[in-house]
Order: C-alpha cells, then structure tokens, then sequence
C-alpha cells in the first residue's frame, strides 16, 4: 500500500449508518457501517471499527474491519489481523495478515502481459 502519497477524499466515521453507494475519487476511509456499495479511486480503507454490507470497488483494498459481501481489488487486497471478510473477493495480489478471517471465494487471477 502507498498510503503517503494517497490522499484522503472520503470519510464514514465510527457510528454513522450509510444506505446506499459511496463514490470517492482518491482515498475513501470507512469506520462506520456502510450498507451498499464503496467506489474509490484510489484506495478503499476498511478500518477496525468498520462494517461493509455490498460492495467495495478500488484499485486497492485495506480491511480492518467487516465486509460481508464482495471485494473486487484490480492492483491489490490486504486484510489486517483484525479483518473478517465473507463473501466473494477477487485481486490479483492477496495479503492475508495472521488473525484475519476469510470465508469467500477467491479469483487471485493475474493478467499475463
């Protein structure tokens, strides 16, 4: 993850409730509990505290927190100690932190050049 150089455009913070689809040219941070579906542009931040019902959508994915849905990461996942994730989730790189929970089926697929 190149979080220097990504530049914070979106925030749910700890204890809003969201319906609906966010969308976020550059970096998104979630902590509270979005229902629905996450697009950035850049990097898609689950923090610990926050909960993803849907979709999350980025060329990057960082899960701290609960996604119960689908992830689809272009450049690369990584899910922290504290990530639980079910669902689907497709990347071509996967980091799997030790502690974190994955129940999904996975598409690590990358494209030959």
């Amino acid at each position: 993850m190149n979080l220097p150089q990504a530049r914070l455009t979106g925030f749910l913070g700890e204890g809003a409730v969201h319906r609906g689809e966010l969308q976020f040219d550059g970096w998104a941070r979630i902590d509270g509990h979005l229902i629905g579906v996450l697009r950035a542009s850049e990097l898609a931040e689950i923090g610990r505290s926050g909960v993803i019902e849907g979709e999350v959508l980025a060329p990057q994915v960082l899960v701290g927190g609960v996604v119960r849905g689908k992830i689809v990461a272009s450049e690369r996942c990584t899910l922290l100690e504290t990530a639980v994730v079910s669902g689907e989730l497709e990347a071509p790189w996967l980091d799997v932190r030790n502690g974190a929970q994955l129940e999904a089926k996975l598409t690590v697929r990358r494209e030959s050049t």
